[in-house]
């Protein structure tokens, strides 16, 4: 990694951050790295740290109801002369066609939300298949777990969690997100997790992945973005999320990745967190008096310049 980063900087490309998977050794690459290049932000992979806590949920607080319905799932797609075959039949005879059931890619931890919305969406025939065989003796115990309702209550309750964290990791996933777009991902799991009857051990989850973020720098970039900024005026006031504090800490990214000379930059950050600068884009004027922030040059606000950067 260092060897690209000289050859990067040798070519003369500016490099504002630096994203690595959150595996182990890419966790000490960054670790060494960062004291080196201390104008480089060295920041994880969020999408695949979000595949990482869904991993995280299912190991932990819904690990049984995970590997049975893991388990049913894989049986069935691997028994295609037979299960898959009497599930097909169920299937067409209650909805009047067959639908696919998804297995658990474990290295997509992703995959599980279709696993289990593959299985509750045919329910009821997978639970006629089970009662029509249930004497037979070569029903398999993968297969006996979905005539139990306390299987299918738990399934329920498990995809519904992990429903909101697929949908964070893919908006993750797409171009040019930002600071911004993790901490508002954040805050809609904790959110959730929150209002669950297991909110104890699941918030920890998420209160472990916070915790091991840049959170000055986080939170500055939700304050940027116009379309964040509105909520981020109705936080409670905090170390982070104070008015001074974002501030300073808006002073301290500027002066650590563009220049020492952050004059007007405080003063240009109280009035946008307070919402003294419009927030209307240029398309919005018809009379082309509004320049767009990446064109300006010399005279260019220094708290625009920092909000293209985050």
């Amino acid at each position: 990694m260092e060897g690209v980063i000289e050859e990067l900087l040798a070519s003369e490309w500016k490099i504002g951050a630096v994203v690595t998977d959150n595996a182990g050794q890419c966790g000490r690459a960054r670790r060494i790295l960062a004291p080196r290049y201390p104008n480089i932000a060295f920041l994880i992979c969020f999408a695949h740290d979000i595949n990482n806590l869904v991993k995280a949920v299912l190991k932990t607080v819904f690990k049984e109801i995970s590997e049975d319905a893991a388990g049913a799932a894989s049986f069935l797609n691997t028994s295609t002369s037979k299960w898959l075959v009497r599930a097909a039949k169920a299937m067409d005879r209650r909805y009047g066609d067959s639908l696919a059931i998804f297995t658990l890619c474990e290295t997509s931890w992703n995959s599980t939300q279709a696993c289990f919305a593959s299985l509750l969406r045919v329910r009821g025939a997978l639970e006629d298949m089970v009662f029509s065989y249930r004497n037979s003796s070569d029903l398999p115990n993968k297969l006996r777990v979905l005539g139990d309702v306390e299987f299918w209550s738990k399934l329920e309750a498990a995809e519904k969690i992990v429903r909101p964290l697929c949908k964070a990791s893919f908006r993750l996933q797409r171009d040019e997100n930002t600071v911004g777009d993790v901490v508002l991902s954040y805050m809609k799991i904790y959110s959730g997790f929150a209002s669950s009857e297991l909110s104890d051990n699941l918030t920890e989850l998420v209160k472990l992945r916070w915790n091991a973020c840049e959170q000055p720098l986080f939170m500055l970039g939700y304050f940027f973005p116009s379309e964040y900024v509105v909520k981020a005026r109705e936080l409670p006031s905090t170390v982070l999320t104070g008015l001074d504090d974002v501030c300073q800490f808006a002073q301290y990214y500027y002066r650590r990745f563009v220049s020492d000379d952050d004059s007007g930059l405080r003063g240009e950050m109280f009035k946008w967190i307070r919402g003294e600068y419009t927030t209307s884009r240029s398309a919005d004027f018809s009379d082309g008096s509004v320049v767009m922030f990446g064109s300006m040059k010399a005279s260019q606000s220094k708290t625009a310049y920092c909000h293209t950067l985050l």
